[in-house]
């Protein structure tokens, strides 16, 4: 599906100042028309109920949301989303063999996402 195809529906969306906005805003544009957003709903799994009793489509995270009987997943083409996350640790407890296997499971669960997916480090104090 394309920003065109759904671009005509009513959105089903979170709060403005949300980070799931800035993908809202570039399906609006690379339709070329601003989105119908008929309900704000800053929760994934009150979203997919929304979504579920035909209240409109929403922006699901396939990684982060559960699923849901009633809701099928499609993937968007013609917009790039990513995410960002961020892993806060004290930098003496970095050789710990918990926060190393931590981080090596982000590694390998972000480089089968996405082939640009990449850790960087942080700055550190």
């Amino acid at each position: 599906m394309s920003p065109q195809d759904v671009a005509d529906q009513p959105w089903i969306t979170v709060k403005d100042g949300f980070p799931l906005m800035a993908i809202i805003d570039a399906i609006a544009s690379v339709a070329g028309r601003w989105l119908d957003i008929a309900h704000r709903i800053n929760d994934f799994t009150v979203n997919a109920e929304a979504v579920a009793v035909g209240a409109g489509i929403g922006l699901m995270s396939r990684w982060t949301a559960r699923a849901h009987p009633d809701v099928v997943l499609r993937p968007l083409s013609g917009v790039q989303a990513h995410r960002d996350i961020d892993v806060l640790h004290r930098p003496e407890r970095t050789a710990r063999k918990a926060v190393q296997t931590v981080l090596a499971e982000l590694r390998r669960i972000g480089r089968g996402t996405s082939p640009t997916a990449a850790l960087r480090p942080a700055h550190t104090r």
